[in-house]
């Protein structure tokens, strides 16, 4: 009733509106419609029920379009109507079994260092083990850049040596030796369904969860096997804003074998019975819970495939899913569904969708990315629809796109023929990024257009100041996740 009031409202107030006119333009049929006159009671009453009718058909067609765009979100863009669950970052196992970070030094001067005493144990076969950086934000993005060599490509030649702890000799290491993990799909954070846009599910992490990137991953290769070694990588030098943070550096800065995490839980929800006699059924699980995603259904322990759900606006918690299935597939009355489905706890999710209305602009938005030229205004509204938590630092990174030109770009890889592509100069206002890091901002965006490149073609990112329009970071051309140069 709450629902049906204000457009029963509106109904009678468009009504009042056209009486009078109604009533003057047509007076044989319309004449008691008009102001003069005595109020008839039955008019009235006739005029409440058509109003209601009315009100009834508009909310109803409202519904119904909303219902549709939630349903082309989905087909088109299947991950982003999900919850962003909680996520932490901590021990795992398998992701550094064996290897410890003993000390951490910074060292200032003309050839600044970062020395870092690891104790290797790892079993035979360990090629990586992951390293989180534990600190606050603005600690982690000076060390996170000083530790990938500030924009260097992992395998470039570099000046990072290796020797057992305690002795003098050193040896150059032929590639650098750290480098940073979550960028690449098969590194997702969270389970990304068939067709999901890699480089828009890489934006949500981004401002959803940042500190999954703040997990690096040290290559053990390079150490010559088990012991204690002291790893030493040339830093930031004296004088710069990384240098005075990097002096506070400790090892207890450093977490080996610590890794991100989404906490979902997969439970079976409620069984379902096929009687027959609707169309859709109710799909519930504990009201704590909420529903990530649906990961398999079996009837009478076969599989099922013909199905599909909606989420109802409204519902009760853990009674917002109705689940349908297809009518073509023969299964006799009274078969039993068993329904397994991702949960995540729904006090702690990070972000949620706006669905109904909010559902036509993000899908527009989306939709727009494959047909319309990208700008910085179209581009700062597309990475707002990935900002599901609305957190400051978020929308502060994306207020700071001042400015995107593409132009064309050519490719010689080697004696092939040249491959044409897409440099995108993007101007920032670098400012924003004083408490995070604008490497890291340049390679997600690096990712995101590469994603969006076609086959046999690339994409080339320049990261410049929107102020000075000095150069800040150049990427290589890739294509996705393979680099072309």
């Amino acid at each position: 009733m709450e629902k049906i009031l204000p457009a029963l409202e509106g109904q009678l107030r468009r009504f009042r509106r056209h009486a009078a006119w109604l009533a003057a333009a047509h007076p044989r049929l319309a004449r008691q419609l008009g102001p003069p006159g005595a109020p008839d009671a039955h008019v009235d009453r006739l005029v409440q029920g058509v109003a209601m009718i009315h009100a009834r058909t508009a909310l109803s067609l409202e519904r119904a379009r909303w219902q549709q765009d939630e349903q082309l979100l989905e087909l088109h863009f299947p991950e982003q109507l999900r919850p962003f669950p909680d996520c932490a970052v901590g021990p795992a196992r398998g992701a550094g079994d064996g290897v410890a970070i003993r000390g951490a030094r910074y060292y200032p001067g003309h050839m600044a260092a970062i020395e870092l005493d690891i104790e290797c144990r790892a079993a035979a076969g360990a090629t990586a083990a992951s390293i989180f950086i534990d600190g606050d934000a603005t600690f982690s993005a000076a060390l996170r850049s000083a530790l990938l060599a500030d924009g260097a490509e992992p395998g470039a030649s570099c000046g990072a040596s290796v020797r057992p702890l305690g002795a003098a000799d050193a040896r150059i290491l032929a590639r650098w030796p750290i480098a940073p993990t979550g960028l690449d799909p098969d590194e997702a954070l969270l389970p990304r369904p068939p067709g999901a846009h890699a480089g828009l599910a890489l934006l949500r992490e981004y401002f959803t969860f940042p500190a999954r990137f703040n997990v690096l991953r040290l290559d053990l290769q390079q150490l010559a096997g088990a012991g204690s070694w002291t790893l030493r990588l040339p830093a930031p030098g004296p004088g710069t804003p990384a240098a005075r943070l990097l002096e506070t550096l400790r090892p207890g800065h450093l977490r080996a074998g610590w890794r991100a995490q989404a906490k979902l839980r997969r439970m079976a929800a409620s069984p379902v019975l096929l009687d027959g006699r609707q169309s859709e059924y109710l799909l519930s699980v504990p009201p704590e819970w909420e529903i990530f995603s649906i990961e398999r259904i079996r009837v009478d322990g076969a599989e099922c495939r013909d199905w599909t759900a909606r989420c109802v606006d409204g519902a009760p918690p853990g009674h917002e899913w109705r689940i349908a299935f297809h009518a073509g597939a023969a299964r006799p009355i009274g078969a039993v569904a068993s329904i397994e489905v991702n949960c995540c706890r729904r006090s702690s999710v990070l972000g949620r969708v706006a669905r109904g209305a909010g559902c036509r602009w993000r899908l527009n938005s989306l939709l727009a990315l494959e047909q319309a030229a990208l700008d910085a205004s179209a581009l700062r509204e597309l990475m707002a629809t990935q900002a599901v938590a609305n957190s400051p630092a978020a929308l502060a990174m994306i207020a700071a796109v001042r400015s995107l030109a593409a132009c064309p770009a050519l490719l010689h890889p080697g004696r092939a023929a040249p491959l044409q592509g897409t440099e995108f100069r993007l101007g920032v206002d670098d400012a924003a990024f004083a408490g995070s890091s604008v490497q890291l901002f340049a390679q997600v965006m690096d990712r995101f257009f590469g994603e969006c490149a076609h086959i046999d073609t690339f994409t080339r990112l320049v990261l410049m100041s929107a102020g000075t329009r000095e150069e800040l970071i150049r990427c290589k051309a890739r294509n996705g996740a393979i680099v072309l140069e």
